[in-house]
């Protein structure tokens, strides 16, 4: 388990960006209070290619930050790197590998409520930071970057509690959201 890094604040969002999971208004958001940078990790989906580039043309800004796909060997230092990982999908197919990451790096996680997020806190008993929809995430990303104690716990909480998850927990608890979701995406109001 590993701290919080001191000096700048990094919000990071990582993913393949396209269909539900869109980038602008964790942007806006954003870049209406910046405090420190945002990260922007990944690549297109395949659903919608030229998705993120088009967004990197749109938001040219020095608080702004967009590596593109990053191999597996740096992926380490992504997540150590961040104050603050979120996660701003407006649908979810089921379980989340960035959330697991997430978790096993110690990294508090800020997620778009939604019925697949909800059961995976309540399964794994993480302490996930929620918001309801997109408005909320001006006042939400500068209040939980104030509060660093907060921040610190619920990642150490979160890194304690996926010690001993396996991996035919989450093939498990993936299949049965999946499940619920009727096999297809869960998709938010």
């Amino acid at each position: 388990w590993s701290a919080l890094p001191s000096g700048e604040m990094r919000i990071l969002a990582f993913g393949n960006w396209g269909r539900g999971k869109e980038l602008e208004p964790l942007i806006h958001a954003f870049l209406r209070r910046p405090v420190g940078t945002l990260v922007i990790a990944g690549q297109s989906s395949h659903t919608r290619p030229g998705y993120l580039e088009a967004v990197q043309r749109a938001y040219r800004s020095p608080q702004v930050r967009f590596p593109g796909y990053i191999p597996e060997g740096r992926v380490p230092a992504l997540f150590r790197s961040a104050s603050l990982v979120v996660l701003p999908y407006r649908e979810n197919t089921g379980f989340s590998g960035v959330l697991m990451q997430a978790c096993q790096y110690a990294r508090p996680i800020l997620a778009r409520r939604s019925q697949v997020f909800d059961q995976i806190a309540r399964d794994l008993r993480l302490r996930l930071f929620f918001y309801d929809h997109e408005d909320e995430l001006p006042g939400v990303l500068p209040e939980l970057l104030a509060d660093l104690s907060g921040l610190q716990e619920s990642a150490r909480h979160n890194f304690l509690q996926v010690q001993d998850v396996s991996m035919s927990m989450v093939a498990a608890l993936y299949w049965r959201l999946l499940g619920e979701a009727g096999g297809s995406a869960i998709v938010l109001p």
